[in-house]
């Protein structure tokens, strides 16, 4: 991290976890989403994906350790979680090959169709029957996205909308999911380099304290805020920052 110093760095790193934090502890997700759009505001794009390891690590950790019923949601997604766990695995050694330009072009891309998906109320309904193939489905695009951008959470996210689930269930199986798809790219972001844990240690540490705080927060004000009203507030911010790194590589 040559770009900031380390006491700035952690400044930064607070502000923006304590964000992703509230978001991600209100609405279960949109932690990646929410500090990789902003860390790409002050450094690269695979500099704010090495930065962002560690606490989306740990947030998600935290998320299912405070689920209800881990057997189950183990079994009931067990093919998903299979499927993505391995394909992560193989695409995270290709992130540093696209490049930043590249690597902010896919994750405007991701942001934008996710946020677009989701604010105008985009809904697929699956049948039981139907659910271990659109697992394997969901399992394969989310690890392709997630190793190259470690964005995973928008397929699973829209897959999991297709599901029965209720609002406790829904942050309780995005944990488990999120949780796995974080174990296997710290394999391929070391070997490549975009992993760098004697510079990211500290500002991780910083990032995973704040946003610890701002989970908290965020699931505190669940009992506040009407959800839908806050939902759509943060999609239409995402669309923005997604648009933003979309039209990134034109601005030079």
């Amino acid at each position: 991290m040559h770009h900031y110093d380390p006491l700035i760095l952690c400044l930064i790193m607070a502000g923006i976890f304590l964000v992703g934090g509230i978001i991600k502890g209100f609405l279960g997700q949109g932690l990646p989403t929410t500090t990789i759009a902003l860390l790409s505001f002050f450094v690269t794009p695979l500099e704010a994906i090495g930065l962002n390891y560690l606490p989306m690590l740990a947030l998600n950790g935290w998320q299912f350790f405070k689920a209800d019923n881990h057997k189950q949601i183990v079994a009931g997604y067990k093919l998903l979680a299979i499927t993505l766990l391995v394909t992560i695995c193989l695409f995270s050694f290709f992130a540093v090959s696209l490049g930043n330009t590249g690597i902010s072009v896919l994750i405007g891309a991701v942001i934008f169709l996710f946020s677009a998906a989701s604010l105008f109320g985009f809904q697929l309904k699956i049948q039981d029957k139907h659910d271990s193939i659109w697992q394997i489905i969901t399992g394969i695009s989310a690890g392709v996205v997630g190793g190259l951008t470690s964005l995973w959470g928008s397929p699973l996210i829209m897959y999991l909308l297709t599901r029965p689930l209720k609002p406790k269930q829904f942050v309780d199986v995005s944990g488990f999911l999120l949780l796995v798809g974080c174990l296997p790219l710290s394999i391929g972001y070391y070997v490549t380099g975009i992993l760098i844990i004697q510079t990211m240690i500290l500002p991780a540490i910083v990032g995973i304290m704040t946003g610890l705080f701002g989970f908290q927060i965020g699931a505190q004000l669940r009992n506040y805020v009407r959800p839908n009203i806050f939902k759509k507030l943060v999609l239409i911010v995402f669309m923005i920052m997604g648009v933003r790194m979309l039209l990134l590589p034109f601005q030079a």
